[in-house]
């Protein structure tokens, strides 16, 4: 998945390094928090509305 979004977003998300005799790593870029950051507004902003739509909907 994160190959997936490196490859189509506009900047990496996440920048990984081999690991060697210390070990490798991840870190996530600052278009990776931003990326981060939208998804969770979206979130908010999607589970607001199913619950509009909930309280419209009469059983």
């Amino acid at each position: 998945m994160i190959n997936h979004m490196n490859t189509n977003f506009t900047a990496p998300v996440v920048i990984s390094k081999r690991g060697g005799k210390g070990g490798g790593n991840a870190e996530v870029t600052q278009h990776g928090i931003n990326a981060i950051a939208r998804f969770y507004a979206l979130k908010q902003k999607f589970s607001a509305f199913l619950e509009d739509i909930n309280q419209s909907i009469v059983l």
